[in-house]
């Protein structure tokens, strides 16, 4: 670690006295910041003034007892134009780049002052990390942007999060099981399980069907969080149900840096247990149907530990050409269903209707915004004004399909015969700045 340091003092002698060998050892041998805070001093050699005329020159080194670094000065005073006062000194083998040195002197038949101020650092102890350190940014261009950082995985910086994985446990919350019998053998079913893992609090909801019965059958797992900006990590869990012994098994992938943020860990562990059930048969329908509820917590072991990359955990999981990239990038909208209704009442208007959403992907995804206008003049006037002169028609926005993809607001003109159509639209995005869209 770098130490800054700064001293100013004014000296009028300087005494050196005689020592022995092992105090002269000690001091030139004690570091730069012990040395710094305890004799924060200079000391001032080789000495020489000459004076010709009303020019006095002084020349001297100066040696800091911090840093043991000597520095050369030369300073100089007039007589003729200088009465008294501090006279600046230069230093000779100092550069513009090394830290503020100021020194000043006075002068007279018999003695002779100095001042000195300087600035220095310490570097006696290392300064070095090999710990990366996150630093946030804020988009200037092309546009404003603060990125907003995903809360990640839960559980991944609750206190505990590493020690208590290092002994994975789940409970199976709840379950229910409905089997199809036919001579004794199970033919077909469904299962559904909640299960917990109790050191994250994280709880996934698993289920499935299956017709061909044998050996494991595996069951689809949801994880219980709120709609929100997705995480580049999400906690895995795959569930496996074996209808001739109601065994569970679980193998789970779970994340934490509650130790350290620069070094976030996955962790993937798995278990079994026979969950608690209180079954009924239905012999005329050939069903079993079971139930069951909490039994405490069974123990699983780590299959493998993973080193991620550091501060990654709060990173959002990459996707496609968001709202913001692609309107910065090359906005552009899907159109669906344009019609125009014609009124035969002598006036060249239509009502105009179709749907729209932004482009943020090769296809659309069909969740369009409903758009439509009354009263809009299709056909330019015949006095030689083009299409692109026609009024502009204010839409009304009937359903919004995704509001992420839909505009605010749009204005649009329209001429039939050579089926231009003209659009202003006005939209925003907060998929990546919410607090700023």
């Amino acid at each position: 670690m770098a130490r800054f340091l700064s001293a100013a003092v004014l000296l009028t002698a300087v005494l050196a006295p005689a020592v022995n060998n092992a105090v002269a050892l000690a001091q030139l041998t004690s570091g730069c910041t012990s040395s710094s805070f305890t004799t924060p001093s200079w000391l001032v050699r080789d000495f020489q003034s000459q004076t010709s005329g009303n020019l006095t020159v002084v020349d001297f080194h100066v040696l800091n007892r911090g840093t043991n670094v000597t520095t050369e000065l030369r300073c100089s005073a007039s007589s003729a134009t200088t009465t008294s006062g501090w006279q600046p000194c230069s230093a000779r083998n100092r550069t513009t780049s090394d830290q503020p040195f100021v020194a000043y002197f006075q002068v007279d038949n018999s003695t002779a002052w100095f001042l000195f101020n300087e600035t220095w650092s310490c570097t006696t102890t290392a300064c070095q990390s090999t710990k990366p350190l996150l630093v946030k940014a804020a988009l200037s261009a092309p546009v404003k942007i603060t990125p907003g950082y995903v809360s990640g995985p839960v559980g991944h910086d609750t206190k505990g999060c590493t020690a208590q994985s290092r002994t994975p446990a789940w409970e199976v919350v709840a379950s229910q099981i409905n089997l199809r019998n036919v001579s004794g053998n199970v033919q077909s079913g469904n299962a559904f399980v909640i299960i917990r893992n109790d050191h994250l609090g994280y709880t996934a909801s698993c289920g499935g069907s299956f017709s061909d019965v044998s050996g494991h059958q595996p069951l689809s797992c949801q994880g219980q969080t709120a709609f929100r900006r997705p995480d580049k990590y999400q906690i895995g869990t795959n569930l496996q149900f074996d209808p001739k012994t109601f065994a569970l098994g679980v193998n789970q992938t779970w994340f934490c840096d509650d130790l350290d943020p620069a070094q976030p860990i996955a962790i993937t562990a798995s278990g079994s247990t026979p969950p608690p059930l209180e079954c009924t048969d239905f012999p005329e329908s050939s069903h079993t149907f079971c139930t069951g509820g909490s039994n405490g917590t069974f123990a699983g072991n780590i299959t493998s530990r993973a080193l991620l990359q550091p501060y990654s955990l709060n990173d959002p999981l990459p996707t496609a050409e968001s709202c913001t990239i692609a309107s910065v990038l090359s906005p552009a909208w899907w159109f669906n269903n344009f019609e125009t209704n014609t009124t035969r009442n002598g006036s060249e208007t239509v009502t105009a209707r179709f749907g729209m959403e932004l482009q943020t992907g090769a296809q659309a995804t069909g969740y369009v915004a409903e758009i439509v206008a009354n009263g809009v003049r299709y056909a330019a006037p015949t006095n030689g004004t083009s299409a692109g002169e026609l009024p502009w028609n204010k839409c009304v926005i009937e359903s919004v399909g995704d509001p992420v993809l839909a505009p605010t607001g749009c204005e649009f003109r329209y001429e039939m015969a050579s089926r231009f159509l003209g659009l202003r639209v006005q939209w925003q995005c907060a998929d990546l700045d919410a607090k700023s869209p």
